[in-house]
């Protein structure tokens, strides 16, 4: 209950909400930028941040908030396939971005939320009791899903994303409870994947390669 006895209840996640809209307003205002500009950024965040959090209180359904959650993780597919369309097959973009998120690093870091909860729902569909696994086309277009976000995080290009994005994978897999086999087959697909993008030299390694050799391999960020 979000009121107690007329008055209104704080929880934990009102806490951690403040937490960051509070943390990220002293950032700004000790950014030391001029013109203002950084302020821009923080009404981005505080947008975000604040929907989170009213939805946080707005004390909807179970099921509305399922299909919430579900709603967000397949509304990145047409942006990210009109995306692949642009980069893939007309080239007329040099790198690959989800359409309606922008800026490759935006993309990057909104595509890896994605594949967090895209990969978070399909463990959610496996019964852990008694180790069966049941298998269903539910569960095979999920699992398509979250190998179309992570394959589509190499494309990127995004080496920090993908770091990101294989360790929030291999996270999921050993703290959610899920069966021994799917802990299993889940590693074994994300390293396999993983080897075979360092052994197939993909964009993406070519351009640490590349980077490293410019002694470069932060690309600009530490000057």
């Amino acid at each position: 209950q979000q009121f107690k006895r007329g008055h209104l209840h704080w929880g934990q996640w009102d806490s951690l909400f403040f937490a960051i809209v509070f943390t990220a307003f002293l950032s700004t205002l000790f950014a030391g930028f001029s013109g203002l500009e950084e302020w821009k950024g923080y009404k981005v965040l505080l947008t975000a941040i604040l929907t989170g959090w009213l939805l946080s209180r707005a004390q909807y359904t179970k099921n509305q908030y399922h299909n919430l959650f579900k709603l967000i993780v397949l509304s990145a597919i047409p942006p990210l396939a009109w995306g692949l369309y642009e980069n893939l097959v007309i080239h007329s973009k040099a790198t690959l971005e989800i359409h309606s998120v922008g800026h490759v690093n935006h993309s990057a870091i909104y595509l890896v939320m994605i594949f967090g909860a895209s990969l978070g729902w399909l463990l959610s569909q496996f019964k852990s009791i008694k180790n069966e696994v049941g298998f269903s086309w539910k569960i095979m277009l999920l699992c398509i899903l979250s190998l179309l976000f992570f394959i589509s995080l190499i494309i990127m290009e995004s080496r920090g994303a993908f770091g990101v994005a294989v360790l929030l994978g291999l996270s999921l897999l050993f703290l959610l409870d899920t069966n021994k086999v799917i802990k299993i087959a889940g590693v074994g697909i994300i390293i396999g994947i993983l080897l075979l993008t360092i052994t197939l030299k993909t964009n993406i390694i070519q351009k640490q390669i590349t980077n490293s050799k410019n002694n470069n391999v932060l690309a600009f960020r530490d000057r």
